[in-house]
């Protein structure tokens, strides 16, 4: 299977439309033939010198290009809410190219949790939207437990770790705010 992709502002994690055509044309082949379909993403930005690569090798270009990249990340925070928000549909879409067709490998999902979650960005991300930093680790705990992530033991208790900081100090915040509702002093 084949999806090209005709420029770089839109990518593979711009949307579900792509894995969701390639996986449902790879499940298809699958389910009758019994055998993988290879899937591939055409590179057409440049006219002159088109690509073609893997969906797992445009994958990860485009996570070292974007969500490995500090400076990504950095003009993400000019954004505030909805560059946190854009890292969370991320996270979510991670789930989609790894169970519809396998295109995500381990080292992706482990950068991106020590980016994202344990990164520099971290207090920017818990700042603006923790509950996107919820949805974030909630969506790389959900891929170690589909066994779409064969993360270490440490990586693991990391992310539990992490959920537990986060979900505390957000019910913390919604108390504080319930609490500023509920004041008639306010």
């Amino acid at each position: 299977g084949v999806k090209n992709m005709p420029d770089r502002q839109i990518d593979v994690f711009t949307g579900d439309d792509v894995f969701s055509y390639l996986g449902g044309i790879a499940a298809l082949t699958k389910s009758e033939t019994g055998r993988d379909l290879k899937l591939y993403i055409g590179d057409t930005a440049d006219p002159e010198r088109p690509k073609i690569r893997t969906a797992a090798e445009e994958c990860g270009l485009v996570m070292r290009s974007r969500f490995l990249n500090e400076k990504y990340l950095d003009g993400l925070k000019e954004h505030g809410y909805h560059g946190v928000t854009i890292l969370a549909i991320t996270a979510e879409y991670m789930i989609g190219w790894a169970a519809s067709c396998g295109a995500m490998e381990d080292w992706m999902f482990k950068e991106f949790a020590e980016h994202i979650v344990f990164g520099r960005s971290r207090e920017w991300i818990e700042k603006e939207n923790p509950y996107s930093l919820l949805e974030i680790v909630s969506c790389l705990t959900e891929c170690i437990e589909r066994g779409l992530w064969n993360a270490d033991e440490d990586m693991i208790k990391r992310l539990k770790d992490a959920f537990s900081e986060v979900e505390g100090s957000v019910e913390g915040s919604d108390d504080r705010l319930r609490s500023r509702l509920t004041d008639k002093s306010v």
